[in-house]
């Protein structure tokens, strides 16, 4: 058995729903619930059927199990090579608070050296690891859906990137950067979004919290001199959309 991968609003790829014989990846409006009407994945239950086209041919499958996915937030690799502002590399995980990295402003179009405001470093609170993608390098690792920018300055999700493939390991924390200027570091000669982007009325890279000064405030409480420490569990999900809305701790969470 494999899945069908789900996706409440195009952008988060929380729910997957078993069937045979073959796995495909779904926005909700693609799909057709028991034959009458377009649904999103949280209408999806047991035995019910779902039609979908897929590579020009109509497939139904009737759903044997569901599952909610915790799928982290977008993130990239600690052991990525970075080039700093004098020219040499280091790795993800090697990068402090303040210190100046090659970049991209996205809002000029312009390579540029911006200096990184905050690091957020999320642990697996599944005991599985996250699963990345990777370019043919292997220089890039990232999570399926951390925006790169393509060679038509156009932003992407990694899982739909013609030059990234999933990565079998998992990797047990990852990494994203808050970059002063709301820039993007460079890695691996590809530009990824950095978080507060500003980014408005862009298909992939804009987001309501990830891409707006709230995950900035909402990370201060994690935060000890510009290093901020969370594990997958505690962000919180828009319950109509999926999509991550705040960080709670632990605590709040299990309360």
């Amino acid at each position: 058995m494999s899945y069908v991968h789900f996706s409440p609003n195009g952008i988060d790829p929380r729910f997957k729903v078993r069937v045979l014989p073959c796995s495909y990846t779904l926005n909700s409006c693609d799909v057709v619930l028991n034959g009458n009407k377009k649904c999103c994945a949280k209408d999806v239950k047991l035995n019910d059927t779902i039609t979908f086209t897929y590579d020009g041919k109509e497939v139904s499958f009737q759903v044997l199990y569901i599952e909610i996915s915790n799928y982290p937030p977008g993130c990239f690799s600690g052991d990525l090579k970075i080039k700093t502002s004098s020219n040499d590399f280091k790795l993800v995980k090697e990068i402090v608070p303040g210190e100046e990295i090659h970049s991209f402003d996205s809002s000029k179009n312009e390579y540029t050296i911006s200096k990184v405001d905050k690091i957020v470093v999320t642990n697996c609170s599944t005991g599985n690891g996250f699963e990345l993608y990777v370019s043919p390098s292997r220089e890039l690792k990232i999570t399926g859906y951390h925006p790169v920018m393509n060679d038509k300055y156009q932003w992407i999700y990694p899982v739909k990137h013609p030059s990234l493939f999933p990565y079998t390991e998992k990797c047990e924390k990852v990494y994203s950067f808050v970059m002063n200027g709301k820039t993007h570091p460079i890695i691996d000669g590809k530009v990824v979004i950095g978080l507060a982007h500003g980014i408005e009325n862009d298909p992939v890279a804009s987001h309501p919290f990830f891409g707006t000064d709230k995950v900035t405030k909402a990370l201060e409480p994690f935060c000890n001199k510009g290093v901020c420490i969370l594990s997958s569990d505690m962000f919180t999900r828009d319950p109509n959309t999926g999509l991550v809305n705040g960080i709670l701790p632990k605590s709040d969470l299990v309360n």
